[in-house]
């Protein structure tokens, strides 16, 4: 259990930084866009840009630290260049929800997991407690720029954004199946224990709908989430369900079938 515990540990810290990557110059696209009488939100973006610059050293830091001290190399997701590009190449709504949606959970996992934990190692702890308190602030500016952009959007043009949203999450749900498979890796190394068929079916099951979970089912369900967009664009929250329900009645159908 600590074997694993640790090697899930590292695997999220690098899922982070694995999609946040995108993030930087995609607020420095939004700050571009601005006028120069609008100065406190382009200093606001620059800073939120920053800050996710910060980020990603801090957690390939971490990684890179991990792997020299755990007792083997772990394997993670690596790539994250070429997602940033192919999730930058949607509309700016499609993005903006995908960034609002990762700062939400990121939240979420803190307070609800990690704040009053006190067995947690205390060095991993700090590091996520000030991720939380700057993806804190993010969030309020995802919010606005999100504010902003219902203003100007057609029926048609929120539609397609909603379509490719959707998309980044199932790209998003088969990025973290190549984790699971790739803690599996790292796990059965790190015990030199065999397993059997059934148990790695098992494992991977489990595992996957854990990362399903935290990191696309937690943002789909948020009712911050589902309530900031629903001021903003009315009817989205049957969207969400529509999405939620089609992912949870798609991995249940894969459970039943194992």
């Amino acid at each position: 259990r600590m074997d694993l515990n640790h090697i899930r540990s590292a695997s999220y810290i690098n899922l982070f930084g694995f999609v946040e990557e995108y993030i930087t110059e995609f607020m420095l696209r939004s700050a571009s866009e601005g006028t120069f009488s609008e100065k406190d939100r382009l200093r606001a973006l620059l800073r939120f840009a920053e800050e996710e610059v910060k980020h990603q050293s801090l957690f390939i830091k971490y990684t890179e630290m991990f792997n020299r001290d755990f007792k083997i190399n772990c394997q993670f997701l690596s790539g994250a260049d070429e997602v940033a590009n192919v999730i930058l190449s949607n509309s700016k709504l499609s993005v903006l929800l995908l960034t609002y949606h990762l700062e939400i959970i990121t939240q979420q996992h803190y307070l609800e997991s990690i704040r009053e934990d006190t067995s947690l190692d205390e060095n991993y702890s700090n590091i996520l407690e000030k991720h939380w308190q700057e993806e804190a602030q993010h969030a309020k500016l995802d919010l606005y720029e999100l504010q902003r952009l219902a203003k100007e959007l057609s029926e048609g043009d929120f539609q397609n954004s909603m379509s490719e949203y959707f998309n980044i999450i199932d790209a998003f749900k088969g990025l973290l199946g190549k984790q699971v498979d790739m803690d599996f890796e790292s796990f059965s190394k790190c015990t030199k224990r065999k397993w059997t068929l059934d148990e790695r079916k098992t494992f991977t099951r489990v595992q996957h709908y854990s990362y399903l979970y935290n990191f696309v089912l937690l943002g789909l369900k948020s009712t911050v989430f589902r309530k900031e967009m629903e001021n903003l664009f009315p009817g989205i929250t049957d969207l969400l369900d529509k999405k939620t329900d089609s992912i949870e009645k798609e991995f249940s159908e894969e459970a039943h079938a194992a």
